[in-house]
This record gives C-alpha cells, sequence and structure tokens, in this order.
C-alpha cells in the first residue's frame, strides 16, 4: 500500500484473506477512501482519526483500535507522530483521497 504522506514500514503482506501494513505518520496528515472495511490501530504516538461518515472525532493511544467502514473517509493525523497498523480481512486497500 502506498499512502502519501507516510513513511510505511516493511510488513506489508497479503494475508490468506485480506492485507495488514504499519506506517509512521509524523509531517501530514492522511487522507483515505476505505475501499472495505479497515480497522486502524495504534501502535505508538497519538493518532487523531476525522471520517466523513462521523461528526466525532477519535483519538487513539497506543492499543487503541478504530474500524472503519466501507467507503469511509478517513482524515488521520499524527499528534505530533504516530506509528499505526492498518488491517482489513478484504484484500482492497484504501486508496488515498483527493
Amino acid at each position: 500500500m502506498d499512502i502519501p504522506n507516510t513513511t510505511p514500514i516493511p510488513s506489508a503482506r497479503q494475508l490468506a484473506h485480506g492485507w495488514n501494513q504499519l506506517c509512521t505518520i509524523e509531517t501530514a496528515p492522511v487522507r483515505l477512501v476505505c475501499i472495505a472495511e479497515v480497522s486502524v490501530t495504534c501502535l505508538s504516538g497519538t493518532a487523531w482519526i476525522t471520517t466523513a461518515s462521523d461528526t466525532r472525532d477519535v483519538v487513539l493511544t497506543p492499543g487503541q483500535q478504530h474500524v472503519a467502514a466501507r467507503r469511509d473517509r478517513l482524515f488521520i493525523n499524527g499528534m505530533p507522530r504516530c506509528v499505526l497498523r492498518f488491517d482489513s480481512p478484504d484484500e482492497h486497500q484504501p486508496i488515498p483521497a483527493t
């Protein structure tokens, strides 16, 4: 998965059913469109997530998780930096939003 404004950690792997990817967000926000359900887990730092389908923002600290529904548009920012793991039971990875 090639997500703009992130530093990928070499761990992307296709799973039997789905995929996962680790990345660091630190300099600019990330905007994604979820083609399938995606679970975002904070591994370190703090992540601030805004979803187009929900008026509430989500702040994740290490060990916390947010599940984004199919077709959700995510805006993710590190506060000031975070390492996230993206997981999906589907093979469709999120795509950069414009």
